[in-house]
């Protein structure tokens, strides 16, 4: 990729950060979703769907996040780690929140719909909102890793701060 230079001296070459879910799919296209019956799992949330797909492409990666004490953290944790991805920043939440789920209802090959099950108070992770000018608080949380590695952090973090590992 022009542009982008990754350093071979550092053990990442990228740590994303963000929302980790799980999306079910269903196996039988173009049906309403109250008229489907059977769904794969897939990972969910743009970060992981994109530290995944960084990892695919042989860069070194790792993730900061949230996952919940249960099953479907099980799930994701297996995933992560199948895929090489450095999960020693991937924590479990200990407070009884549940990773966000998602179930796709695909109607056509133009048309989607998306059911998000994510109660506000008790999701594990980071929030839906972005931040279009964060607080210096929430700023400082995002440098702090990124000063370490003398880097500037990019993108707009959407994160809901008492999850943060």
């Amino acid at each position: 990729m022009d542009g982008l230079h990754w350093d071979g001296t550092r053990p990442l070459d990228v740590v994303a950060l963000g929302r980790i879910a799980v999306d079910f799919n269903p196996v039988d296209y173009y049906k309403p979703l109250d008229e489907s019956g059977t769904f794969n799992k897939y990972l969910g949330g743009s970060p992981a769907n994109i530290a995944v797909g960084l990892a695919r492409m042989g860069h070194a990666v790792g993730f900061i996040g949230k996952i919940s004490d249960d099953q479907l953290g099980d799930f994701v944790w297996k995933y992560f780690s199948a895929e090489g991805i450095d999960t020693s920043r991937v924590t479990r939440c200990r407070n009884g929140a549940s990773i966000g789920l998602t179930f796709t209802e695909i109607l056509s090959p133009d048309e989607s719909r998306i059911l998000m099950f994510a109660k506000a108070r008790r999701i594990c992770g980071f929030i839906r909102t972005t931040w279009t000018r964060p607080t210096l608080k929430a700023r400082r949380c995002c440098s702090y890793p990124a000063q370490r590695c003398r880097e500037a952090p990019r993108g707009r973090p959407r994160l809901r701060r008492r999850c943060w590992p």
